[in-house]
This record gives structure tokens, C-alpha cells and sequence, in this order.
């Protein structure tokens, strides 16, 4: 088996929501994201890239980045600068206590298309871990 760093990169079209990573029924092996980044090559003066990482497939609907839903785990944004300042201003948000050990889910929170990059490393839990894992992903308050 692999030990090294696993990427995920690709593209999404504007609003997409993508599986990234489906469940093997192992919980006891998973992931642990230690970094994402978002970009756009369409971008124009003005506009934002927004992505976000989560367990679930729905995330709540209203919220750009939303963090008090307990499956988001990781968000990460790109600016345009204004017509007189043509700089891009970017940042990112990384929940370093969340294992994938089920599903991954990036959702292009944006009115334009999205790149995106995610490194993860590979993480090996016990069963009282792998649960733990479950649980928070449902619910934030362990």
C-alpha cells in the first residue's frame, strides 16, 4: 500500500457538487486533508471563487462557507481584485481534526467555474477512532 501524500485536483462547473472519494466500509482507514486551495481561470474583476469540503452531499444552503455544519471540514477562497487594484487575494480554512474515513464531497460554492487542488495524507484509526470520526462528522460537539 501507498504511504505517501495522495493529491485530488480537477475542475468544476459553476454550483457543481462532485464526489471525491467514496466509502470502502473501512472506517478504521482514512484520509487527512492537509491542504486545499481554490482557483479560477474565469474569473472576472470583482468575482469569487468559493469551495468547500464536507461528508456529505447537501451542506447548508444559505451559507457561502458554511462553518456550523458539522459534515464542512475545509474552505477555501479566490478574489479578483477591483479595476483599479488588479491583485487576486486568496485564503484557505482547514479543520485539521476531521478523518474522511466515508465519503468526500467538494461543492464549488460560486457563480463560476472552479479549480481545485487537496493534498491528503493516509490515516490509520482504531475502531473507538473510526467511530469517533462517524460521529463528528454528524455532529460537531465531540
Amino acid at each position: 500500500m501507498r504511504k505517501g501524500a495522495r493529491t485530488l485536483r480537477g475542475s468544476l462547473k459553476q454550483n457543481e457538487t462532485r464526489q471525491l472519494v467514496v466509502d470502502d466500509g473501512i472506517f478504521t482507514n482514512g484520509l487527512r486533508v492537509t491542504y486545499f486551495t481554490v482557483w479560477s481561470t474565469d474569473l472576472d474583476v470583482g468575482q469569487t471563487a468559493i469551495g468547500c469540503l464536507s461528508l456529505s452531499d447537501t451542506i447548508v444552503p444559505t451559507a457561502l462557507l458554511p462553518a456550523n455544519d458539522p459534515a464542512c471540514f475545509a474552505w477555501a477562497m479566490m478574489t479578483m481584485g477591483t479595476p483599479t487594484q488588479l491583485e487576486v487575494n486568496s485564503w484557505e480554512r482547514l479543520d485539521p481534526d476531521h478523518i474522511i474515513n466515508e465519503e468526500l464531497f467538494i461543492h464549488n460554492r460560486a457563480a463560476t467555474s472552479l479549480e481545485y487542488l487537496i493534498i491528503a495524507q493516509p490515516y490509520t484509526m482504531t475502531e473507538d477512532e473510526g467511530v469517533l470520526q462517524l460521529v463528528k462528522g454528524k455532529q460537531q460537539s465531540v
